[in-house]
């Protein structure tokens, strides 16, 4: 009885098979049909075959590439988009992945964006970035005055909660 099954099984995978290598042949050859009486072969879209051999798995969606970015305003500017999409997805790993950012770089750079924000209306005598420098060289400064501000440090650490990315500063440099 299982063998009967077994049988019947593999006869409608088997047909199953013929059935979409029959349906291939007959698009690729309407695709032909189409090409021979196109006036530009090049503008004739081509269609989307499916075989029994491919996966049936979709593919991820492409992914936006990230730019290197050179100063603190496009530091700022970068975290803001990221926030915005965190606040709407609620999933950092997925707001920095459609951004295409990698996660440790957000963490080396985002206290450029966070002591902007923190200090937004308040009175802190904030390092300013000097042209020429690196961005890193900046992240360092802001680092040094942080550390020595708690006020500061205080109210960043109370803006995280809702305000800010839940990124924690790691400085490997």
């Amino acid at each position: 009885m299982a063998s009967q099954q077994q049988n019947l099984a593999v006869g409608m995978e088997r047909s199953v098979v013929e059935l979409l290598r029959e349906a291939a042949a007959a698009l690729e050859q309407q695709h032909q049909q189409q090409q021979r009486n196109c006036p530009t072969p090049t503008v004739c879209p081509t269609p989307t075959v499916v075989t029994p051999s491919s996966s049936s798995t979709p593919t991820a969606p492409d992914r936006r590439t990230s730019t290197r970015v050179t100063t603190p305003e496009q530091v700022h500017i970068r975290y803001k988009h990221v926030l915005k999409t965190y606040k709407a997805t609620l999933s950092l790993g997925q707001a920095l992945k459609r951004h295409g950012i990698p996660k440790n770089t957000m963490a080396l750079t985002n206290i450029i964006a966070e002591v902007q924000i923190a200090s937004e209306g308040e009175e802190f005598n904030v390092p300013s970035y000097q042209a020429g420098t690196t961005v890193k060289e900046h992240v360092l400064q802001l680092k040094a005055y942080v550390d020595s501000c708690p006020v500061l440090q205080e109210k960043i650490d109370k803006m995280k909660n809702n305000q800010l990315l839940p990124l924690k500063w790691r400085f490997r440099f």
